[in-house]
This record gives C-alpha cells, structure tokens and sequence, in this order.
C-alpha cells in the first residue's frame, strides 16, 4: 500500500472530522466496485482486497478512511472487522462489512475530536493551567482507549497514535507530538495488560511537563 495510507502516517489534520461528510450509502457503492478475491487464492489476496478498499474510499472520502480495518484485534477501535482471514467473505456480506466498520471508526473520530475539544487547555490558560490540562486530559485518553479496544493485543498502538493526535489538536507539531510519547510511553504498555492509574499517571505527567518546551 502507499506510503500515505497507513494509520501511522495520518496526522490529526488528515483525520479531525470537522468540515468532512460521511455517507454511509455511497461508500457501500465504492466498496462494491472493488472486485472480491477469488476464494481459492489465498491469504495474500485478501490483504490485497482490503488495501484496494482503502484505496477506493480514501480516493472518494479523503485519508481518514485508513483506520476502518483498526481491529480490536489488533489493537484498534473497531469491532466490526477483524482481519481479511475471517472477515472477508462473501460480495453479499463483505461491503457490507466494510461499511459497519468503516462507520464505527467515523463515529470514533467524532467521539475524539469532541474528547480534544472538551479537554484542552483554554486559549488564555497560564503555563501551568496548561500542564494540568494535559495531564488530564493524557489520562482520560489513556483510559478511554483502554475501554474502547479491551485491553487487547497491540492496543497500546492506537493509544500512542491518540495521544500524538490530541497534542497536535493543540497546535505541537507531529514530528514534536510523536517524540513526547514515544519518550512517555517507550514500551511501558504491554499486551493485554492494563497499565494502571499509576503508570497511566506518570505517562500523563511525562508527557504534559514537556508538551510546551
């Protein structure tokens, strides 16, 4: 797949849904017109569906699509997809499939985009109302990933790509966001693991006593 359309690539600007439409309708028809992978080709066929999937709908609805295939499965928000394996079935259920998923992941974007709304700092806010802010704000992020995606394998992904998104929400660089939580978190979230108030703490902290520097 192009470089541009992994997940990891997106910045909060490619994925804030303020401003974007989301169709349920149309998207179907733009999945249906993907050809379906012959049953009896394998698994690397399936991959290959889902990517043209993508391709399809960022072409037709932008580049915040890319996170419709984020499974809890894998880690992501998204329960009604798994992976090509066992999702992609038939040309009767499959869109249909696509679309549920792809539905859930615009509804989590629109649940971010109000969470970052609600708890950034005031524009006017001092330094130090500033870091209390972040800290909470780290925090509450933190946890509502942890309930979103049930702690599963790999989750810890999708909370550091949230917590990179809620910085660059209020105005850190992507370059700048990426290094504060990559240096906060480093490892210290596991699989299947809850982190606990503690840990999520520390992280919070981290993060906010260096978001202004």
């Amino acid at each position: 797949m192009e470089e541009g359309l992994w997940l990891r690539n997106q910045t909060w600007a490619d994925l804030d849904p303020a401003g974007r439409t989301f169709d349920a309708d149309v998207a179907y028809d733009v999945v249906a017109a993907v050809p379906m992978p012959d049953q009896d080709a394998g698994r690397t066929w399936d991959f290959r569906y889902e990517q043209a999937v993508t391709r399809a709908l960022a072409e037709r609805f932008g580049t915040w699509v890319v996170g419709w295939n984020d499974s809890t499965h894998f880690g992501g928000p998204v329960a009604a997809w798994c992976c090509p394996s066992h999702s992609v079935t038939t040309e009767e259920e499959t869109p249909d499939r696509v679309v549920d998923s792809l539905e859930e992941w615009w509804d989590w974007l629109q649940e971010l985009a109000e969470k970052f709304d609600r708890l950034s700092p005031a524009p006017d806010a001092s330094a130090e109302d500033r870091q209390w802010a972040w800290e909470r704000a780290t925090a509450r992020l933190a946890t509502v990933v942890l309930d979103r995606t049930s702690c599963e394998a790999g989750w810890y992904g999708h909370c550091q790509l949230v917590l990179r998104w809620y910085l660059e929400s209020n105005g850190v660089s992507p370059r700048r966001a990426e290094e504060l939580v990559e240096d906060a978190v480093g490892g210290r979230f596991e699989s299947w693991t809850d982190p606990g108030p503690l840990l999520v703490g520390d992280v919070a902290e981290r993060i906010a006593a260096h978001a202004d520097r």
